[in-house]
């Protein structure tokens, strides 16, 4: 990804996902069931495999974040 910009909007997009993840699970599982997501959560290595587990696809939150860079 050669634009900064969108590379930090990614990377934060990621943390916000698997956070928001993180905090759907400890709402609704025992902790052996989080503890369990937590470990899966951390082999999530791409955008898009993190995008893929919270329903959406990579694509289309991607454009999203580079017309939120370009309305700034």
């Amino acid at each position: 990804m050669a634009n900064p910009r969108l590379r930090k909007s990614v990377e934060n997009e990621f943390k916000r996902i698997i956070g928001s993840l993180l905090y759907q699970s400890s709402e609704d599982m025992c902790f052996e069931d989080y503890l369990l997501d937590l470990e899966y959560y951390g082999t999530l290595k791409t955008f898009k495999q993190v995008c893929e587990c919270n329903g959406q696809d990579y694509r289309e939150v991607i454009q999203e974040l580079k017309q939120e860079i370009a309305n700034v």
